[in-house]
């Protein structure tokens, strides 16, 4: 049908030069808009035949049934907020403040699914306005959190063999049982900044327990309530140590640049960095001896860890604010940790400030004391002894040839493809459209998970799914066999397995595969013995099982590779 659409090939040459001067931007978000606009980018279509949604303001009967497509609405709200807001305050030239003066800077947190309508679309509408508005400063965008190997939802049960698996996942669940500053920092530092990382109640409680509180809370209450107990008010500093203030505006001065960078996992990591340091301080001090034999260099030295306290509040209050605020209020602080600013983090504590009896801000997590009814184990059966790569023979791979590639009809960022497996043809939706040409793909020789339980994505049924390789900078390849095996050639290592319906997360998602580069009979990203067949390629997809890694192939000689430079130990999935 006819559609308006926008003129994103205009825009390609421009936005390829933008692109290379943001050298800041994260490397997943950088590759994806990159490989993107190598793909060449064509024009969009900004309107759709649809009943529901904004009417497009054009006259004319065969344009009354078309409305605005929505994303080329939703991102416009960015811009036409601050109008309104402008308007609404009675200054309507204020907007112009965030959008005109080059010295404001835009940041948009967003998932990595919406990487080109911030990295491409927004930027190419902005560059085509005659007032010259505003580009995307950073675009510090996540990739998914998962959970058990599956993406974190809700409404999906966690994987089975779990025993805390079944821990309500949802918002209101979660803080009946658990403090929201300790689930806000087990997220910060797992955050999936630049590639997909799994969420573990188990790890949760490890981290919280062997982090969290025996080193920044335990450095925090053994500090101040010593202090309190022993002298009820912040002690006289004296000659200060030196070595206090060093260390604090080390740390400081690498979380502020983290901070700086969006790079907000190492800014905790800087945080718990001079936690360590407090504790390890604390010890060196002794103040439980120095008490006992000098009580005014005890009092030093105390004033000292009471400054470590005070910056360690100031850093984490952006990750855990409320107890940092209490933390600040045991301190006998005046006003606010936001409102006495990071400015402020180098500034002596006033001697003779009361402290506040304090106690801890952060309590261990006992899993099983907390879900006893989880914890229980199931109805004991005599387990089978798992074999080396029982997991993988339940996966029926085969190698499939893509007979056609073209756009999904309802998702902009997945390409909808005919696969030939020999004996049948399949339909296969894949999201790598980022990557690669509809036309390049057309007659290449794939690899694909034969038996997997078809997927509805998007109203069109996906049976199977094509294996890539991606590696931590974002670069993705699909992996494709050696040689020339026939269509439904299975790859099976020549092992043989199983062809009964798997589910992804119970069964694909627990196998390990990685693609690395081959080096003396060692699987180099590994560092684990593999064989080779002869003639093989340099670099090949791999399962991991035992210490030992098998070249992911038919067993006579065809293995898996890919067709472009990738870095070694990429992810396969």
């Amino acid at each position: 049908s006819k559609q308006f659409s926008l003129r994103l090939s205009a825009f390609e040459k421009p936005l390829l030069e933008t692109l290379k001067k943001n050298t800041y931007w994260r490397p997943n978000v950088k590759s994806f808009t990159e490989n993107f606009l190598k793909g060449g980018l064509k024009d969009r279509s900004i309107t759709r035949d649809m009943s529901w949604g904004i009417p497009i303001p054009v006259e004319g009967e065969e344009w009354k049934s078309k409305v605005i497509y929505v994303w080329f609405d939703a991102v416009i709200g960015y811009l036409s907020a601050t109008i309104e807001q402008a308007r609404l305050i009675g200054k309507p030239d204020y907007w112009e403040t965030f959008w005109k003066n080059p010295e404001c800077r835009h940041y948009y947190f967003i998932g990595k699914d919406n990487i080109p309508f911030h990295s491409i679309i927004w930027p190419a509408r902005l560059m085509g306005t005659e007032e010259g508005l505003n580009q995307p400063y950073d675009i510090p965008a996540n990739e998914y959190l998962m959970f058990n190997g599956g993406k974190l939802s809700k409404s999906r049960k966690g994987a089975a063999g779990n025993a805390f698996a079944d821990i309500p996942k949802d918002i209101p669940h979660v803080l009946e049982k658990f403090d929201p500053e300790e689930i806000r920092y087990y997220l910060s530092v797992v955050m999936p900044d630049v590639h997909d990382t799994d969420f573990s109640w188990e790890d949760l409680e490890t981290k919280v327990n062997n982090e969290l509180v025996a080193a920044l809370g335990n450095f925090y209450h053994r500090c101040i309530s010593f202090t309190h107990k022993n002298f009820g008010s912040v002690p006289a500093a004296g000659d200060a140590d030196p070595k206090v203030a060093e260390e604090i505006q080390k740390a400081f001065d690498a979380y502020n640049a983290h901070l700086g960078g969006c790079d907000f996992k190492k800014a905790i990591q800087d945080v718990m960095g001079l936690a360590h340091f407090g504790n390890e301080y604390f010890n060196s001090c002794a103040p439980w001896k120095l008490i006992k034999e000098d009580k005014e260099a005890c009092g030093r030295v105390l004033n000292a860890n009471l400054r470590i306290a005070k910056a360690l509040c100031m850093m984490a209050w952006p990750f855990m604010p409320k107890s940092s605020e209490r933390i600040w209020e045991f301190l006998g602080l005046p006003g606010t940790i936001e409102e006495a600013g990071l400015a402020s983090i180098m500034e002596p504590l006033p001697e003779g400030t009361p402290l506040k009896e304090s106690v801890p801000v952060y309590a261990k997590i006992d899993l099983k004391a907390m879900f006893p009814e989880l914890a229980k184990p199931a109805a004991k059966e005599e387990p089978k002894a798992a074999g080396p790569f029982d997991a993988f023979r339940k996966l029926d791979l085969r190698v499939g040839r893509i007979e056609t590639a073209g756009d999904h009809p309802n998702a902009d960022k997945l390409f909808m493809f005919t696969v030939d497996f020999g004996s049948e043809k399949r339909t296969i939706c894949s999201g790598i459209k980022a990557y690669y040409k509809a036309d390049e793909l057309v007659g290449k020789k794939v690899i694909a998970v034969y038996n997997l339980t078809p997927r509805m994505l998007r109203g069109v049924e996906s049976c199977g799914m094509l294996l890539t390789a991606e590696d931590s900078k974002g670069n993705l390849a699909l992996l494709e066999p050696t040689g020339d095996p026939a269509p439904g050639t299975r790859f099976d290592c020549g092992l043989g397995g199983e062809t009964s319906t798997i589910d992804y997360n119970k069964h694909f998602a627990v196998v390990k595969f990685r693609l690395s580069s081959v080096k003396d009979g060692k699987f180099v990203s590994e560092d684990v013995p593999i064989e080779m067949p002869a003639g093989a390629p340099v670099s090949v997809a791999a399962v991991i099982d035992a210490g030992k890694a098998l070249p992911l192939g038919d067993g006579k000689g065809s293995v898996a590779t890919v067709g472009r430079a990738i870095g070694d130990g990429a992810e396969v999935r």
